[in-house]
Parts: C-alpha cells; sequence; structure tokens
C-alpha cells in the first residue's frame, strides 16, 4: 500500500494518477481485511500456532523483502541513472520506492504485529533465518 501511495503522489500524468488511485484503494481494502482476519484469529491460536505463524510471517517478511526493496537497492548500489520522465507516470525513483518499503515495515507492519501480541521487530530480525 505505501508503494503505490508513493507511487500515486510521484505521478503526474492525469490517467496515472487516476489507475494509481484506484489501485491504491483496492490495497487499503486488502490490508484492512487482512488485519481484521488475523485479529479475528489470534484469540484462537495456542502457542504451537502462534509459533508456526511467527516463522510464515518472518518468511514473508523476507519474501517482500527480495521482492520489494533488494532490487531497488541494487540499482542504487550499481548507481544506475533513472530518467525523471518515469516518475510521472508513477515509477518510483530506486531510494523512494526503499524507504516506502521499509517505512511500511518499521511504521505498520511491526506496530500492527505487536497490537495482536506478535513481537514484530523479533521477527523481521529473524526474516533470513526462517527460510
Amino acid at each position: 500500500m505505501h508503494v503505490f501511495r508513493a507511487a500515486r503522489r510521484a505521478a503526474r500524468e492525469p490517467l496515472t494518477r487516476a489507475v494509481l488511485r484506484v489501485i491504491l484503494g483496492d490495497e487499503v481494502r486488502h490490508q484492512r481485511l487482512g488485519w481484521a482476519g488475523l485479529a479475528a484469529l489470534v484469540p484462537s491460536m495456542d502457542e504451537r500456532l502462534r509459533g508456526r505463524l511467527d516463522v510464515e510471517l518472518a518468511s514473508g517478511f523476507a519474501t517482500c523483502e527480495q521482492q520489494n526493496a533488494r532490487p531497488a537497492l541494487a540499482w542504487l548500489k550499481d548507481k544506475r541513472p533513472f530518467d525523471p520522465a518515469f516518475a510521472a507516470l508513477g515509477v518510483l525513483h530506486p531510494e523512494a520506492r526503499v524507504e516506502a518499503f521499509y517505512t511500511a515495515v518499521e511504521r505498520l507492519v511491526i506496530p500492527r504485529l505487536a497490537q495482536l501480541g506478535f513481537d514484530g521487530q523479533r521477527t523481521w530480525e529473524r526474516r533470513y533465518r526462517a527460510r
């Protein structure tokens, strides 16, 4: 959701902004549904199931990072040029993509997991050990 929000903010082309607004609205609904579903299930989970879910959450963190942040970090490391014309179409500069991803993890996902009784920070730190 944060990546789509950042892309919508960066986009200047009207049709692109409109499409990204629709996609963002859909992603917001998916996010709300996912968190509500997890909140509804957590009270009925025993410790064994919570432990298994914690491993899956860590693996999911790793997968999301590999798909969202790592390619942008590699781009930045290689110091490849970014055509600003792409930004008008909602393509995020790699630095903005990395910032949106890690901001979402730190300010949304980890705190929400904590609200549900999970140690989101520990799960994040163990994301590559769970694979």
